[in-house]
């Protein structure tokens, strides 16, 4: 798994995680628990889980949710993956 990879290889001390994915309807399931686990020296947030069915909509989808959940500017944020996370 890609992110587990991620996670443990990085050193998160003091970094706060934002958690968010898009989904057909499992939302984030386990992820913002099994994050919390693998950095548990970081702050996870309660995660953005954005429904999504298909379309080219996306990247302003998720812009405008993490405008309105996170007090950041989202004009830095180049969405390329489904699955991401915001450090800060």
């Amino acid at each position: 798994m890609p992110i587990v990879s991620f996670l443990e290889e990085y050193d998160f001390s003091g970094k706060t995680i934002l958690p968010f994915c898009s989904h057909g309807g499992g939302g984030l399931g386990r992820s913002v628990s099994d994050i919390t686990k693998l950095v548990p020296n970081a702050r996870v947030g309660s995660g953005l889980a954005i429904h999504y069915s298909g379309g080219s909509d996306l990247d302003s989808k998720i812009k405008k949710m993490v405008r309105r959940k996170y007090p950041i500017n989202c004009t830095q944020i180049d969405i390329k993956l489904y699955l991401l996370l915001i450090l800060y």
